[in-house]
């Protein structure tokens, strides 16, 4: 699994846009991602972007993407993603968010149908959520809770079935064989 961050911007040009506006901050994207990309793991045997997700106190992050994140906008380091995206402190209810704002077009190309499936589905589902919400959601799966804190969640534990996840298990390892055979 390769992370993908012509992906990931356009995930997040495709939920900037395709989401309620006033409530898309930093939280919501990244749960949007999650979903996201379980979802897809969990039907298709891959995730969209391909980003590492931790069990962070706020509940999953993909760890890769929130990094550009936040070395774009709060430390201020030129990454390429302020020219997708405009970042400004908005007052949401009770909570201030660091609203996102598309500044391009979402270019679809780069997903697969299924890709954009799933991610409609998910921007349908949660467009009226908040980001609180949708991180108070993720601390109620199963698989989230069971990953200590800190550490890496498994993709594998999105899927269901014990035998989906073992021959998931099995093709990793030959793939990790081929990977190791072919570095010798």
């Amino acid at each position: 699994m390769q992370y993908q961050k012509d992906k990931f911007i356009n995930a997040v040009l495709f939920f900037a846009k395709n989401t309620d506006p006033n409530k898309f901050g930093i939280t919501k994207l990244v749960k949007l991602l999650f979903f996201a990309d379980f979802l897809h793991f969990e039907r298709y045997g891959r995730p969209i972007i391909g980003d590492e997700y931790y069990h962070l106190p706020e509940g999953p992050v993909p760890t890769t993407s929130y990094d550009l994140y936040k070395s774009t906008f709060e430390k201020q380091i030129k990454t390429g993603l302020e020219k997708y995206i405009n970042v400004s402190p908005t007052k949401v209810g009770l909570y201030t968010i660091n609203k996102i704002e598309a500044k391009e077009e979402c270019n679809e190309d780069v997903f697969s149908d299924s890709d954009v499936e799933v991610m409609k589905e998910i921007a349908k589902k949660f467009y009226n959520e908040t980001g609180t919400g949708l991180a108070k959601m993720t601390h109620e799966i199963p698989f989230v809770k069971d990953t200590p804190p800190i550490f890496p969640i498994d993709y594998i534990n999105a899927l269901k079935d014990e035998g989906d996840r073992e021959y998931i298990k099995d093709l990793q390892k030959e793939d990790q064989l081929i990977e190791n055979a072919l570095s010798e």
